[in-house]
């Protein structure tokens, strides 16, 4: 117990050092989760494609496209199996507050990643929209 009234004398004594302190120590708390949140989420897509999968992207940002001719230079590659693509755009609902981002794919993107848990009447529906659209 006599040590708790020496840290609290220590405490009232210099406030705006007591201050400073707990500041710091929240700062490094919240950046060290806002640095692992960002960690997690560039890693996020390498824990999803697996050890057999490789993802290409711009160096620019995720956001920005590769040129389709790139799938057709990267399926001449040694080893590549099968390449598909994806491309974000942003998309709205109803009225510009409601954003959310878009993934369009192309129905052979769901023929390498076998692990999305869908039947086949959905996989089917789905092919089925795509080539109606076109």
């Amino acid at each position: 117990m006599k040590y708790w009234m020496i840290v609290k004398s220590g405490i009232e004594r210099k406030r705006i050092r007591t201050i400073m302190t707990v500041l710091s120590i929240a700062v490094a708390f919240t950046l060290f989760s806002l640095g692992r949140s960002v960690a997690v989420a560039f890693n996020s897509e390498i824990d999803y494609a697996g050890k057999d999968r490789l993802i290409v992207s711009s160096r620019l940002s995720f956001t920005d496209g590769l040129p389709l001719a790139h799938k057709n230079r990267i399926e001449t590659l040694d080893g590549v199996k099968a390449v598909a693509y994806r491309q974000w755009f942003g998309g709205t609902y109803i009225e510009r507050a409601n954003f959310f981002p878009k993934w369009p794919i192309p129905p052979e993107y769901l023929d390498i990643y076998t692990e999305l848990s869908l039947s086949e009447s959905e996989i089917s529906a789905f092919k089925n929209n795509i080539q109606r659209e076109r």
